[in-house]
C-alpha cells in the first residue's frame, strides 16, 4: 500500500532470518526448477525430522485443485537444496473460486524434509498471538516486520514497522507489512523480549481493481496473515515427534529422477 518500504537485509538481519527459504518446483527432470514462494524452517525440540512452514497455494493451484509441480524444494540461504517429501495441507481447495479472507486462517502447510538441514540455519521459534496479545502489541509498539524472496533481486527482504489486526477468532490477520509476488508463506514476525516469534504466515493481498487513493478504505486494500493458532502448533509438534504426514489433504511428492 502506497510506496514500497521493503528493503534488503542487513548482514545481522540476513544472518539472524536464515531459516527463511525459498519453495522451489519442478514438473520432471528436465524442467528449469521455478522459485514459487518463501518458506520458514521449523524443528520443534526432539522432532525426528526438518519441516518447512508455509502457504498451501505454493503447493496447490487453488484453481485447479491439481498441485503446482511433482517435485518441490526447500532451498536456503546457505545454498542448500532439500527435497519436500510431502505436504500438510490446511485447505483443501476444493471450493471454486478464488482465495480470500474466508479460507485465509486456513490456508497453511506442514513440508517434511528428506535430510537434516545445516544446524547454522536455524529455526524460528512460533508464537501464538490471539487478539489482545495484537492489540497489546500495538500499544507497547513491539516491532512487527515480515520477511520474504523477492524473485526481482532473487534476495529477500525485510518490511518493518508493521502494524497488525486480529479482527476475530478465525479470521485472517490483517496487516500493513509491504508485500510482493514471491512472498506468500513467509513469516510475519512480532519481537517478544528480543527474540523473533512467527504469528502469522504470509497469504495474500486484497486490493480493488481501481485504486482509488481518495476513497481508500482500509477493509478494501489490506494484506492478510494465516495466524499461528494452537491448533497449528500442536499439530507442528506432533508432526515433529512422529516425522510422518497424517490425516486429510496430504499430498506426497514423488521423485523424478
Amino acid at each position: 500500500m502506497g510506496e514500497d518500504d521493503r528493503r534488503a537485509l542487513t548482514d545481522d538481519e540476513a544472518w539472524r532470518f536464515q531459516s527463511v527459504g525459498v519453495i522451489a518446483a519442478k514438473w520432471s527432470l528436465d524442467d528449469n526448477m521455478r522459485r514459487i514462494g518463501t518458506g520458514i524452517l521449523i524443528a520443534p525440540p526432539g522432532s525426528k525430522r526438518d519441516m518447512v512452514l508455509t502457504t498451501a497455494h505454493n503447493f496447490m493451484n487453488h484453481l485447479t485443485g491439481r498441485p503446482r509441480a511433482n517435485e518441490f524444494f526447500f532451498l536456503t540461504n546457505r545454498g542448500e537444496k532439500i527435497r519436500i517429501l510431502g505436504a500438510k495441507l490446511g485447505q483443501s481447495f476444493s471450493s471454486r473460486g478464488k482465495i480470500n479472507t474466508a479460507i485465509a486462517p486456513r490456508d497453511w502447510a506442514i513440508g517434511i524434509l528428506d535430510r537434516r538441514i545445516s544446524k547454522r540455519s536455524g529455526s524460528l521459534g512460533i508464537g501464538i498471538v490471539d487478539a489482545k496479545g495484537i492489540a497489546a502489541a500495538r500499544q507497547e509498539n513491539s516491532p512487527m516486520f515480515a520477511v520474504g524472496y523477492d524473485p526481482e533481486s532473487r534476495d529477500f527482504r525485510i518490511s518493518d514497522g508493521c502494524v497488525a489486526h486480529l479482527l476475530r477468532p478465525g479470521t485472517g490477520l490483517i496487516h500493513d507489512c509491504d508485500t510482493k509476488r514471491g512472498w506468500s508463506g513467509g513469516p510475519l514476525i512480532l519481537m517478544v523480549d528480543g527474540s523473533p516469534w512467527v504469528v502469522g504466515i504470509l497469504t495474500l493481498q486484497v486490493t480493488e481493481k481501481r485504486k482509488r487513493r481518495r476513497n481508500f478504505h482500509p477493509r478494501r486494500h489490506f494484506n492478510v496473515a494465516t495466524p499461528t493458532n494452537t491448533e497449528l502448533q500442536q499439530l507442528i509438534r506432533q508432526t515433529g515427534k512422529t516425522g510422518r504426514l497424517s490425516g486429510d489433504n496430504v499430498l506426497r511428492f514423488f521423485d523424478t529422477r
